[in-house]
């Protein structure tokens, strides 16, 4: 029990009494109050009336960050990952990060004790302390927790899982996220040992990412100063100055190129249209002399139909004349023919009077 309730918040490594564990805990519990809380109105605090939160004063124009801050800050809370499941302190300072690979982000759930030995547990849970007290930098912790980040694991906290997970893996058994959770030192996870224990691959992977950058330390990658990280700063600065100049002339070349391009495009685009007008002129002349061709056949046409109707017309004259001319004739022949046959009747009347007469004859003979 002495062994894995670690220190808090940079103390030395090694047992702590309950006594010593209860009055950091009522201290950190009471700085966080301070913390949270803002200054205190001694004159509301003398009368028992609870003070006014502070109103947070605008940034003034001596307040407000440099770009060059701004820039710092960003890269080195881009190189912090967060804790897995809900968030928790994040890691990695920005010299620590140039001599060591791309951090561990995210809980690990499921991780392979068998990954650090015994020493190597002993070796890390140091490492992570001053991992954490390199992170801080004189500060009291690391970044601010918020009221609605409640399951989340302070640096200090995440020392004091190290060391009962190293006590645990001396004794060769797991870590009592129950009674872990019951204490002062985890007070937001009372009763939520799950939560707890859904830190342990987390805990796991800041002990590896802390025992590696012990020994880039050791092996002389050494943090840099702030004159060396400045003058690295302005390099860095002197080289995306001059990529964006080289770049900017990358981009007009290419803008040059893509009007070239577009011109050339724009100048096909006409040639093939002047084609395909010049030859839909040649279709409409060639349908124009047809148009006239058709005209003209039919003027001469409208002359051969006026000609053959006047022909027409004189030939209906004609015959109309000559049937004028033959109706008199075929009277007479009518005429004719009606007097042959009267002559014929006449013959015949003739006949039969000569007949009747030699009858008669015949009958006054006999009678006689």
């Amino acid at each position: 029990m002495a062994k894995d309730a670690g220190h808090i918040d940079g103390s030395s490594e090694g047992p702590a009494s309950p006594s010593s564990l209860l009055g950091a805990s009522s201290s950190g519990a009471k700085r966080k109050r301070d913390q949270d809380s803002g200054p205190i109105d001694r004159a509301s605090a003398a009368s028992g009336k609870r003070p006014r939160k502070a109103r947070s004063a605008k940034p003034t124009s001596n307040t407000r960050m440099t770009t060059r801050q701004a820039a710092k800050r960003a890269g080195r809370e881009a190189s912090l990952p967060s804790n897995g499941g809900g968030g928790g302190v994040t890691s990695g300072a920005s010299g620590d990060n140039d001599c060591e690979e791309a951090s561990v982000a995210g809980a690990i759930q499921d991780s392979d004790d068998s990954i650090l030995t015994l020493d190597e547990v002993e070796e890390a849970c140091k490492a992570l302390q001053q991992m954490f007290d390199r992170q801080k930098g004189g500060k009291r912790q690391i970044g601010r927790r918020r009221q609605a980040e409640k399951f989340k694991l302070s640096s200090s906290q995440i020392v004091l899982l190290a060391n009962r997970y190293k006590a645990a893996r001396n004794r060769g058994g797991q870590v009592d996220y129950e009674k872990a959770s019951t204490k002062r030192n985890f007070d937001n996870f009372t009763w939520h040992a799950d939560k707890l224990k859904a830190y342990e691959g987390h805990v796991i992977s800041m002990l590896m990412k802390a025992l590696q950058q012990k020994r880039s330390l050791d092996a002389g990658c050494r943090k840099k100063t702030q004159e060396e990280g400045t003058e690295e700063l302005v390099t860095r600065e002197a080289q995306h100055l001059q990529q964006i100049e080289t770049l900017q002339n990358h981009i007009q070349n290419l803008e040059a190129q893509a009007y070239s391009d577009n011109m050339q495009a724009e100048n096909r685009d006409l040639e093939n249209t002047n084609k395909r007008l010049h030859a839909a002129l040649k279709r409409s002349e060639a349908d124009c002399n047809k148009a006239q061709e058709n005209a003209r056949q039919a003027s001469e046409l409208q002359l051969q139909l006026a000609t053959v109707q006047e022909k027409y017309k004189k030939l209906m004259k004609k015959l109309q004349s000559q049937k004028a001319a033959t109706q008199p004739s075929q009277t007479t022949t009518w005429l004719q023919t009606r007097a042959s046959k009267l002559e014929l009747n006449e013959q015949r009347l003739a006949t039969a009077q000569s007949e009747l007469k030699w009858r008669e004859a015949q009958l006054s003979s006999k009678e006689e």
